[in-house]
C-alpha cells in the first residue's frame, strides 16, 4: 500500500506543477493582465527614475548644491508618501479608476513643470505632483492582478515582470539620452509611460463588476408584499373532516 499511495501523491503533484505552470502561461495572453502590466511598468519608469536621476537632474538643470538635491528627492517621497497613506481611503470613496487617473495626470503634469519650468521653484511644484502621482499606481495595478484568488499568483508575477523590465531598461535609456539632451530633459521620456498608463487606466476596475453586472444581494427595502398565509375556513375543514 505504502508505493501505492506514494505513487500516487507523485502523480498528483506532477498534475499540480502542470496545471499552477500552464496558468502562469495562460496569464501572458490575458489582455487585461497585459495591459495592467503596462501600468506597473510606467510606475517602475515613473518611481526608479526619481531615485535615480532626479538629484542629479537639479543640480545639473539649476547649478545648484548638492544639498538642495538631496532635499528635491527628500520633497517627492515625502510626497509620494503622503498620498499612499491616504490611497485606501481615496479607493474606498472613488474607485481605483478614478484614482489611477487622476495619479497619471497629476504625474504627468509633474513631470512636465520639472523637465520644461524656466526656475527652480517652478520646477520644484512639478516635484510635488510627480511624487503624488507615482505613489498609487503600483499598488492599485498589483491589486487590481489579484482580484480573482485562484489567478493571483499568476498574474502578479506576470505584471511584475513588467516592472522587472522598467527597472533594467530604464536606467541606461536615460543615461544615454542624459548625455544628448542633459539630464531634466531626458526625463522628459517617462511622460510617454504615463500617457500609455492613462489609456490603459480603465484596465484596473475590480474584476467582474463592469456595467452589465447584476447585484444578486437581497434587497431588504423590497417594496413587494410577501404573500399572506391561507387560514382554511370553517367549509375546508368541515369537508377535510368528512
Amino acid at each position: 500500500m505504502g508505493p501505492r499511495w506514494g505513487h500516487r501523491g507523485g502523480h498528483r503533484g506532477v498534475r499540480r506543477g502542470r496545471a499552477r505552470s500552464g496558468g502562469a502561461l495562460r496569464a501572458w495572453t490575458e489582455p487585461r493582465t497585459l495591459l495592467i502590466g503596462l501600468v506597473l511598468l510606467a510606475a517602475t519608469m515613473s518611481e526608479g527614475a526619481a531615485a535615480n536621476w532626479l538629484n542629479l537632474a537639479v543640480v545639473d538643470g539649476f547649478a545648484t548644491r548638492e544639498a538642495v538635491g538631496a532635499i528635491a528627492y527628500g520633497t517627492f517621497v515625502v510626497s509620494m508618501l503622503t498620498v499612499r497613506l491616504l490611497g485606501a481611503g481615496l479607493i474606498d470613496r472613488f474607485g481605483r479608476v478614478a484614482v489611477l487617473r487622476v495619479s497619471g495626470v497629476s504625474a504627468l503634469l509633474g513631470l512636465l513643470a520639472f523637465g520644461l519650468g524656466p526656475s527652480l521653484p517652478f520646477a520644484w511644484a512639478g516635484i510635488v505632483l510627480w511624487g503624488a502621482g507615482a505613489a498609487m499606481a503600483y499598488p492599485v495595478g498589483t491589486a487590481a492582478a489579484a482580484d480573482d484568488p485562484s489567478k493571483a499568483a499568476a498574474r502578479v508575477s506576470v505584471v511584475g515582470s513588467f516592472g522587472s523590465i522598467a527597472s533594467l531598461s530604464a536606467p541606461p535609456v536615460l543615461g544615454l539620452l542624459a548625455d544628448s539632451w542633459g539630464v531634466r530633459q531626458a526625463l522628459l521620456v517617462i511622460t510617454l509611460a504615463m500617457v500609455i498608463s492613462l489609456a490603459a487606466a480603465g484596465q484596473v476596475r475590480p474584476e467582474g463588476s463592469g456595467a452589465g453586472a447584476v447585484d444578486a444581494r437581497p434587497h431588504r427595502d423590497d417594496p413587494s408584499p410577501e404573500p399572506a398565509c391561507h387560514l382554511p375556513t370553517a367549509g375546508e375543514r368541515a369537508a377535510v373532516a368528512g
